[in-house]
């Protein structure tokens, strides 16, 4: 009865408060549960609560919306659950009430664990709750509610409902998927995201013994969402000291997977298990919900979904078995991606792994076009995509994926590949056929709104790590917008003083977007010369000086010269600040470059795997080139530079490697230092694997051109990680003038962080479609002195093929033979017209060796110039197997007038004519004694009159007068034809 006498209480005070006038929905938010964050699902981010804030009418900033201008959005369902998961029973009503205005609101049935056809007014704030009509109000409230209610609202596109921020009075972007039900008076769950303290968990043997504080145990807690987003390299684990027999100050987000025991660098993980641990004996999966609270166990097979069950301690036990297959926290997980038409899916969408051998399933939500599935080792999966109103797997895009067309979803579970590492493999496909993964192949979703996706957000634009802005995409890359960076400062910092550096010192640009040295440049007296930077690349910049150092400076330039950090928060940069060294360094060249040990293994064919000494490793970078011998442990030590790419090659006789690029990656911006990664995959990398000599292109992959018409072979690309972006840029080359030929810029894309990946050295075969009725003569490549080096090709079935050293590092010029057009072969129907305000086109007749060439198939005619007074162009072009550019001119002249009449006077006679008014620039008005005009003279006149005196000529002498008009164009002078003669005699 504690639960309905509280209720009563607050309504008893609700009327009271009426009497005096005051607005119901103030008594409610004030008598609700304790105000948290809107209702978001499992994808959401952090929210601020609002406590006890008193309600008033809320309008949206920015937005004045008419009665008669208001669009209602319809939203097609919206899940209702309780906090555990099970979707609440049918025939329970949900009350949504606008916010911007007194409104009685408009219940909504639940059916199937959903509510249908939402209407909302497209701008307005909405609030949401469980029905004053439905008795289960009297028990229950929604949670995540800001003053009793949960705030949304839906904008003219929406097909879910959206957040609502009630202090910043405006939509956010975040979806709002599902609404949660929870006992009226019981603790709110933390909304997803946000921090929660969890209450101190012991840590017991077996038999219950604490453990104690001279083991100096400590435990791993492990956020295996950061490490699924950001891999091994990144700071995914906190690690807490057993005190006095429990672990205390434990901080998790709400609703996040966690793992805690005994990670690989853990000392413990050696001699103890965790009793209760999946599958692994050394990492228990857990997640927190409620402050103060012990977390909740994360359901292997139902995840945060499953009923609740606390855990209250933490028990271990020793310990000498071998770990299982995935003990690691990482090793049975695949990311995969969810393709929109090339687009990243939208966000918030149930998916469903179920165990094919117990029936268990649990529900992901797909966020940022990407959807993280974990397993266990050598269990049978079915992935399926939850009913929903906007998307259905398109299992006819793929050929591999549409003969499960019929399960309705796809069957995969993890298997260990001859390297040693856990892959996520197709039903019915082998672990060794890379084509074969999961993660190989993108999810294409099919569309059943009818709607167009709204992420704006193409594969090929994407920027893994926070590298990228969300406009800049793969066109910036080859963007020409270029911006002076002026009068950068350059300062020495000692203590607290900062005064500018006197020293001259070097400084090195290099565009991590494009991976190209930009400028190298020389500061003095505290200021750096002007630099050009392409406006929103990402640049590096360091320094080389023997005396002073500083970190590297990671910015960016704007249209309007501004200078700004991309990492670790947005901030202005108004000079680049050094300190003095300890000691001077012998070559400040070195300066930048990053130390990296990884040891070297091989995996035989029955997959055990060893570490391999005196290997020989070159590392092979366009600027730099680093080789060094695997030591006696197996190990490399290498100093490389940061954000080049450096392609991986094994000089060997027995063995070789599957070469890949390379890269050191600085992540400050989580608080992390700098990592090795794989520039294909953003994967990081923490050893280097050898295959036999002879294999290292067993697994190479085929990348098809944006273009659709190049190929590039030559690695294990991977997919759905990489973009061969190939175009024919208008670059002219000097040395081929007046052939047929096409430059081709071939590179090769990073796609997650939008950069071109600069592939110095490989063995690359290259195919592209040659046009049709065209044959290749020559193939190159192009340096960057613009000079030829020429390549062995072969041409078959309109495709030619050719090898390749390096991708992105140069252009490809390929030259078609043809029949050279000269102009002895072109001739034009006409070559002069008058003026007349239409386009004038000539026909144009090409005649070769006696054949009639024929106009589109064999050359093409375009005109220029051809409408106004002046010289015209033909420019006729050869096509097909003909080559070479032709230009015929005509003229177009001005349009000619008349005399109207002419008025005698003493020695002399005014002339009138029909003044003509367009292109032209006067008039010649000829006069002569004789009718041949023989001896004749000219009298200019402005095209402004019509009319003109002939003075001073002889009396009573009959004169023959006639008029013409003139257009002066450039240097040359065009008239019009001579109008008809008139005669009159002077007094």
């Amino acid at each position: 009865m504690r639960k309905r006498t509280q209720r009563i209480s607050a309504i008893l005070l609700s009327l009271a408060m009426v009497l005096t006038a005051l607005p119901f929905h103030l008594v409610y938010a004030d008598t609700g549960a304790a105000a948290d964050a809107p209702a978001v699902d499992e994808t959401q981010g952090k929210t601020d609560a609002q406590e006890n804030a008193k309600e008033s009418p809320e309008k949206p900033e920015k937005k004045d919306v008419k009665a008669t201008e208001e669009k209602i959005v319809t939203i097609k369902s919206v899940k209702v659950a309780y906090v555990n998961g099970k979707p609440l029973e049918d025939g329970h009503l949900i009350s949504a009430y606008r916010s911007d205005k007194d409104d009685s609101g408009t219940d909504y049935e639940v059916k199937d664990g959903k509510i249908h056809n939402l209407k909302l007014v497209a701008g307005v704030p909405y609030k949401i709750g469980i029905s004053m009509d439905d008795d289960m109000s009297w028990d229950y409230d929604l949670a995540f509610n800001e003053n009793g209610y949960v705030r949304v609202a839906v904008n003219e596109d929406s097909t879910q409902l959206l957040k609502y921020d009630l202090g910043e009075k405006k939509i956010t972007d975040i979806p709002v998927t599902k609404l949660v039900v929870k006992d009226w008076d019981a603790d709110s769950p933390i909304p997803q995201g946000k921090e929660v303290k969890v209450a101190d968990i012991p840590v017991v043997y077996e038999d219950g013994t604490p453990v104690s504080d001279d083991e100096n145990m400590e435990l791993d807690l492990i956020d295996m969402q950061k490490l699924m987003d950001n891999g091994w390299g990144g700071a995914y684990s906190t690690r807490y000291k057993v005190k006095d027999g429990k672990i205390s100050g434990v901080k998790m987000y709400s609703e996040v997977q966690y793992k805690i025991g005994f990670d690989t660098a853990n000392p413990f993980w050696h001699t103890h298990d965790v009793v209760g641990a999946y599958n692994s004996k050394k990492l228990q999966r857990i997640y927190a919900r409620y402050d103060g609270k012990a977390p909740l166990e994360y359901d292997y097979d139902e995840g945060i979904n499953a009923p609740e069950k606390e855990v209250k301690k933490i028990v271990v036990k020793k310990t000498t078995e071998v770990q299982d297959p995935c003990a690691t926290p990482s090793s049975c997980w695949v990311e995969l991606l969810l393709s929109d038409k090339g687009y990243y899916a939208e966000n918030g969408f149930a998916w469903k792994v179920t165990r094919l051998d117990t029936g268990k399933s649990k529900t992901l939500y797909n966020r940022e076009g990407t959807l993280t599935v974990i397993g266990a080792a050598n269990v049978e999966y079915l992935l399926t995509l939850e009913e929903n109103d906007t998307y259905e797997i398109d299992f006819d895009s793929n050929p591999i994926y549409k003969k499960f067309k019929d399960r309705g979803g796809i069957p995969f579970h993890f298997a260990q590949d001859s390297k040693g590492k856990w892959q996520a493999v197709l039903e019915g496909y082998n672990v060794e056929d890379s084509m074969s993964r999961l993660n190989s192949n993108y999810i294409d979703l099919k569309r059943i709104d009818g709607k167009q996706n709204s992420t704006n957000h193409k594969f090929s634009d994407d920027m893994c790590g926070g590298s990228g802005s969300e406009d800049a995409g793969v066109n910036t890359l080859y963007a020409k917008d270029i911006v002076t960076l002026k009068g950068m400062k350059v300062n020495e910092v000692s203590g607290s003083t900062r005064t500018p550096l006197k020293k001259d010192v070097t400084f090195v640009f290099y565009d991590s977007s494009t991976q190209i040295i930009e400028a190298k440049v020389t500061a003095k007296n505290g200021v750096l010369p002007d630099v050009s930077m392409y406006k929103d690349h990402r640049y590096i910049v360091y320094a080389q000086d023997s005396r002073y150092e500083m970190p590297n400076y990671y910015i960016q330039i704007s249209a309007d010269g501004k200078v700004t950090t991309y990492k670790n928060g947005i901030k202005e940069v108004s000079g680049f600040d050094m300190t003095r060294r300890a000691e001077d360094l012998a070559k400040p060249e070195d300066a930048a470059r990053v130390h990296v040990t990884m040891p070297v293994f091989y995996v035989d064919k029955d997959g055990n795997q060893k570490t391999v000494s005196g290997v020989k490793v070159r590392l092979v970078n366009q600027y730099d080139t680093v080789e060094t011998v695997s030591d006696k442990d197996g190990n490399i030590n290498v100093n490389l530079m940061e954000d080049y790419n450096y392609m991986v090659l094994v000089d060997d006789e027995k063995y070789s490697i599957e070469s890949f690029p390379l890269t050191v990656k600085d992540k400050s911006e989580y608080g992390w230092g700098k990592y090795t990664f794989n520039h294909f995959s953003c994967g990081s990398v923490s050893s280097l694997f050898l295959v036999d000599k002879g294999t290292e292109h067993d697994r190479d992959v085929q990348m098809i051109g944006s273009s659709k018409n190049t190929t590039v072979t030559g690695l294990n690309f991977g997919n759905g990680s990489y973009f061969i972006n190939d175009r024919v840029v208008d670059q002219k080359v000097k040395a081929l003038e007046g052939k047929d030929y096409e430059v081709v810029d071939v590179d090769a894309v990073n796609m997650y962080r939008t950069e071109i990946s600069k592939l110095s050295a490989g063995d690359f075969v290259y195919t592209r479609a040659v046009p049709e009725g065209k044959k290749v003569s020559k193939v190159y490549y192009i340096d960057d002195n613009d000079k030829l080096h020429e390549l062995k090709f072969v041409e078959s079935n309109g495709v030619v093929t050719f090898k390749m050293g390096s991708v992105s590092l140069y252009n490809n010029v390929i030259v078609y033979a043809g029949e050279k057009l000269q102009a002895k072969d072109v001739s034009l129907s006409k070559t002069a017209y008058t003026y007349s305000g239409k386009a004038k086109k000539p026909a144009v007749t090409v005649t070769f060796d006696g054949k009639k060439l024929k106009a589109g198939s064999d050359y093409t005619v375009s005109y220029s110039a051809n409408k106004n007074v002046g010289k015209a162009k033909a420019v006729v072009t050869g096509k097909g197997k003909y080559e070479g550019t032709i230009t015929k001119t005509f003229k177009i002249n001005p349009k000619g007038t008349s005399i109207k009449h002419l008025k005698k006077g003493v020695r002399a006679f005014k002339a009138t004519w029909k003044k003509q008014t367009k292109q032209i620039s006067g008039y010649q008005v000829q006069y002569s004694t004789k009718k041949s005009f023989k001896a004749a003279k000219i009298k200019k006149v402005s095209p402004k009159k019509k009319s003109t005196w002939v003075i001073k000529q002889k009396r009573h002498k009959k004169y023959y007068v006639r008029i013409r008009t003139y257009k002066k164009v450039g240097g040359s002078k065009y008239y019009s034809k001579w109008s008809s003669a008139k005669s009159i005699k002077t007094k």
